[in-house]
């Protein structure tokens, strides 16, 4: 499901999570608070953009 090329993972597959901290998780190897770890191109946090959003 994920491969590694060079430094980078990659999905070869589209898989959906329970949720953001699961993600990451499975990137990290370790638990994680996926709300606060997730950042969109402009830096900011998957909390932050939920909470403009709302």
């Amino acid at each position: 499901m994920i491969v590694q090329s060079n430094n980078c993972y990659q999905f070869v597959e589209d898989y959906v999570f329970s949720s953001p901290s699961t993600a990451g998780g499975v990137i990290l190897g370790c638990a994680t608070n996926g709300w606060t770890k997730w950042r969109n191109s402009e830096g900011k946090t998957l909390d932050e953009v939920r909470r403009k959003s709302v």
